[in-house]
């Protein structure tokens, strides 16, 4: 499993923050959002739940490093792409 810790995001609303976690618990590999951590079975991270991630954390400028475990042969042609807005959150932090 993979965790990403979420406490100490900024919410700009109720709504905002309402919102923020509907998106998540609707991503089918998030199997958990409790306490502020997001728990991720890397086993159900298909491309369609990655890419919702992605865009998730990116929307709300989290760090997308923990991302990186998911990186496997059959995502590694688009998910490694250094061209995707992605790339440098995920693979090149330091």
């Amino acid at each position: 499993m993979i965790e990403i810790d979420v406490n100490g995001l900024e919410y700009f609303s109720y709504l905002d923050e309402e919102s923020f976690f509907h998106w998540a618990e609707n991503i089918d590999c998030v199997v958990s959002v409790a306490g502020g951590i997001f728990i991720i079975d890397p086993n159900l991270a298909n491309e369609m739940n990655l890419r919702d991630l992605l865009a998730l954390l990116h929307r709300y400028q989290l760090p997308m490093h923990a991302l990186k475990p998911l990186l496997n042969d059959s995502n590694k042609k688009w998910f490694n792409n250094n061209e995707a807005y992605w790339h440098e959150g995920v693979f090149n932090h330091a």
